[in-house]
């Protein structure tokens, strides 16, 4: 089993969080500022001109690492329900239907 690289990165409200993802993608703290919002996600800013104007976007280390970008209308799901989790192994490309159906399942099985 490969030990998962983890980086530690300061989320929008000021604390330090944990963020595991596969060696093969710890390249990507290197390349970019990555921060954890609010909601509990590893995202970085980005901008681009499109018509002439300046368009900015987050980009989210889940959707990154299994390639979709942020108009893919398809979701990832945390299988373990970790957030920070971003190895492959731990994340599936989903339907919106399908992600709101896990959801509601785990929220199921706390109570």
């Amino acid at each position: 089993m490969t030990h998962p690289h983890v980086e530690t990165l300061l989320g929008d409200d000021g604390y330090q969080y944990t963020v595991r993802v596969d060696p093969l993608w710890a390249w990507v703290f290197r390349a970019w500022c990555w921060h954890i919002n609010n909601h509990g996600y590893c995202y970085r800013s980005t901008s681009h001109i499109h018509s002439g104007r300046k368009q900015s976007h987050n980009v989210y280390l889940h959707r990154f690492v299994k390639g979709l970008d942020y108009q893919d209308p398809h979701e990832v799901d945390h299988l373990n329900n970790d957030r920070l989790d971003n190895q492959d192994a731990n994340l599936e490309v989903v339907t919106h239907a399908v992600n709101m159906q896990r959801r509601r399942q785990r929220l199921n099985e706390q109570t």
